[in-house]
């Protein structure tokens, strides 16, 4: 009993030093008239936060009070805060400018914050992730499409308030704006100040422009590294983001040109549930397939007793890919159109149309034999336009044509339109979102370049017997077991990817040219018996013998940056290869 008297003497004592410094405090009288105050949750230099209890009815509610240097505008935010009718924005209960301070009491949610639910949970699901960036672009279509649009520019997880299962809350309109395209405006000048949080605000909100909607879009992508990884660091997404599919999203939000960046939050939840009905219609297809998985396992498991691992790989590889059905000649006389404006727009170079002619299927499927686009550059296939690669250092690339143009990152992120070109042969699409190969399954491709892309898995490949030329520079590749078997192959380029074993080129004798740059490969003794070699990039490679790569007869061209001294001098007099050190 005296725990719980000691502790309600202190409760008493509390709200009396309360109720006395509120009545020793310069407030508005009309705050103090109106709401009690119950405690003080926050107070630092310029700021303090109280909970309040509204005396009209008795509702709980938020009191914040700025000073001068705050940046906040308390008549401002409720302004924009009373034009606002929605159940996820606090509502106003009143504001005041008071003796250079403002005063905003807004209406009360329960819950925690982002910040302060991720660090009790840990990162959070792929599932409830999405689900609260996708309630998110709600919120921020909901304000964005006001007129004129209000731009929150403080999107932040302390500012995200968890309130039951799920249900998003955003608070915090301090810095919020209503944008004007007039620069003349007080609106415009006091939006060209640089105010929000670091590591969540764009480049032009640090004063250089006035800050539109994508500046909330470019927030809610650091946000989003946040929820999964626990702190808001950009760099690297390919290989520390756990959920590969939302790092093409992410890093669209987060481009330093906000012109790249999606145009409205409507568009960025239009990808996000793409990424997550793909996810879950797989899940799907898991869980009616499983009974079969597991017949299929344990069938496997006595192979593999018998015969060894690498027959379990061969019953792979043997399983045929699923082939294009042929379309009826009604489907081939219908109208077509594309998910990607510049596959769109690589087609209509193909057939010299205009953006406003039809396109029906059947042009589709027998006159498109090539699609290049690099980025946002989409190449007319009259012309010779190569892709020059510049490795800046581990994982960092630069890419540039030989017209000297550097195109920028493009937004391709399934390849859904492609299978119906049936007489395609060379696909070049780099610096893309592109993931999922299978829609590729089955075509007769001769020339594959998805450099810049987010490929990890090379099985929808396999049966093309066809190809000889592929290009995965910069993909988060790991395993080449799929195209073991693509004898055709003359090029391969996998450099900048997570690949360490080279064993499974051991059949494509046809190969001419490898690039393994910045590969953590070691051994290359398998490459000896590649007798059409011409070329090896084993730059900034751990390859401790280049031995393998000596010929008698048309010695091997070998690209060597980065390569241990003793390694190259071991074969530095050798006539029988020739080494590049630049």
């Amino acid at each position: 009993m005296s725990d719980i008297a000691d502790i309600a003497n202190f409760l008493q004592s509390y709200n009396a030093a309360l109720r006395q410094e509120i009545a020793d405090s310069d407030m508005p009288f009309g705050l103090k008239e109106q709401f009690i105050f119950d405690s003080l949750e926050k107070r630092q230099p310029g700021r303090e936060v109280y909970f309040v209890t509204r005396k009209l009815d008795g509702k709980r509610a938020v009191l914040r009070i700025t000073g001068p240097d705050s940046g906040d505008n308390a008549t401002a935010e409720a302004a924009i805060l009373a034009k606002l009718d929605h159940p996820a924005i606090p509502k106003i209960y009143g504001a005041w400018e008071y003796n250079g301070r403002g005063f905003i009491v807004r209406e009360y949610f329960e819950g925690d914050d982002l910040a302060t639910y991720v660090r009790k949970h840990g990162p959070l699901s792929f599932e409830m992730l999405t689900d609260i960036a996708l309630r998110l672009c709600d919120i921020l279509s909901y304000i964005h499409d006001q007129s004129p649009a209000v731009i929150h520019r403080d999107l932040k997880p302390e500012n995200i308030i968890i309130s039951g299962k799920n249900d998003i809350k955003l608070i915090d309109f301090g810095i919020a704006r209503d944008f004007r395209h007039d620069m003349g405006s007080a609106e415009y000048e006091r939006d060209t100040r640089v105010a929000g949080t670091r590591p969540y605000m764009p480049p032009e909100q640090f004063g250089s422009e006035q800050s539109d909607n994508r500046a909330d879009l470019y927030a809610l992508g650091v946000v989003m590294i946040f929820m999964a990884t626990g702190k808001p660091d950009r760099l690297n997404l390919k290989s520390v983001y756990p959920y590969k599919s939302l790092v093409p999203i992410i890093e669209k939000c987060i481009r330093k040109d906000r012109d790249q960046r999606n145009k409205t939050a409507a568009q960025l939840k239009r990808h996000i549930l793409w990424v997550k009905r793909r996810l879950t219609s797989k899940i799907l297809l898991c869980s009616v397939l499983g009974a079969a998985l597991v017949a299929v396992f344990f069938l496997g498991l006595f192979v593999g007793r018998t015969q060894g691992f690498q027959s379990g790989v061969n019953s792979i590889m043997d399983t045929p890919a699923v082939r294009n059905q042929p379309f009826t000649q009604e489907e081939l006389n219908q109208p077509v159109t594309f998910t990607s404006e510049y596959i769109d727009m690589a087609v209509r170079l193909v057939l010299n149309k205009e953006k406003a002619d039809t396109i029906i299927r059947s042009e589709i499927t027998s006159r498109i034999d090539e699609i290049c686009i690099y980025g946002t550059y989409v190449i007319h296939p009259s012309l010779d336009v190569s892709l020059v690669k510049n490795h800046l250092g581990k994982g960092t690339v630069e890419y540039m044509t030989d017209d000297g143009f550097c195109p920028h990152r493009g937004d391709i992120s399934s390849l859904d339109d492609i299978p119906n070109m049936y007489y395609l042969r060379k696909l070049t699409l780099t610096s893309q979102n592109i993931f999922d190969l299978s829609p590729l399954s089955g075509m007769k491709l001769k020339s594959i370049n998805l450099s810049d892309n987010y490929v990890g898995n090379l099985l929808p490949l396999k049966d093309m017997v066809m190809l000889e030329e592929l290009d995965l520079c910069q993909n988060p590749l790991k395993d080449l077991t799929p195209i073991s078997r693509l004898l055709s192959l003359e090029s391969l380029d996998i450099s900048q990817t997570q690949v360490t074993d080279l064993k499974p080129l051991a059949e494509l004798t046809k190969m001419e040219t490898l690039k393994i740059a910045y590969c953590d490969v070691k051994d290359i003794s398998v490459l000896a018996g590649l007798p059409n070699l011409r070329e090896v990039d084993l730059s900034n490679t751990s390859v401790t013998n280049l031995s393998p790569l000596i010929r008698q007869d048309n010695p091997i061209t070998v690209y060597c940056t980065g390569l241990a001294d003793e390694v190259i001098d071991a074969v530095r007099d050798n006539p029988r290869i020739v080494l590049v050190e630049e």
